[in-house]
């Protein structure tokens, strides 16, 4: 048996690889009913993309996103996010999770952050954003949110419960691309 190197470089969730395969790739997951195609829900991954240099460039802001809610006929808003609260952030919240991300898994190599001040501005500009349209927020890693309709309790409930809407919106996170299938 010889042994090679592979080097796989690329931008891996264009569709367009995936098509022939969906069936394949639906196959990996257990089904999930559709319970609700009355409401939209965005999946917003915000954790370490409110602190890390490298995903600055593609905050989205709450009214880009009201853009795209726009062209979506439904009932209620729901927002599921990896984001520990929906509540107003802190300079110690942003610090917390610089501290998560440094100690994670996967710590980062040199000095990855993004200015406290743009952290906070950018969370909290895009929590006042989406006020007026009253979501319905689930929070990943949260206990309790008042009036947040229910929480799911980790990363696989979040995919199904995502998997459980007719009308999904999606942004730049292979998570939320793939729950869609």
């Amino acid at each position: 048996m010889s042994k090679h190197n592979l080097v796989i470089n690329g931008y891996f969730e264009d569709y367009e690889i995936f098509t022939p395969y969906l069936d394949k790739i639906r196959s990996w997951f257990p089904p999930v009913e559709k319970i609700n195609t009355t409401d939209l829900i965005i999946h917003l991954r915000l954790q370490n993309r409110l602190v890390q240099i490298t995903h600055h460039k593609n905050h989205v802001f709450a009214d880009a996103y009201k853009k795209g809610i726009e062209k979506f006929d439904f009932d209620r808003l729901h927002i599921i996010t990896d984001a520990k609260k929906w509540l107003p952030y802190t300079r110690e919240d942003i610090e917390e999770i610089q501290e998560e991300i440094r100690i994670g898994p996967n710590p980062p190599s040199n000095s990855p952050w993004v200015s406290l001040d743009q952290s906070l501005y950018y969370i909290n500009t895009l929590i006042e954003g989406f006020e007026d349209l009253d979501p319905i927020v689930h929070c990943n890693s949260a206990d309790v949110i008042p009036g947040s309709g229910g929480l799911r309790s980790g990363h696989m409930d979040d995919f199904n419960f995502i998997r459980g809407f007719d009308k999904i919106m999606i942004f730049n996170s292979t998570f939320s691309w793939w729950s869609p299938l």
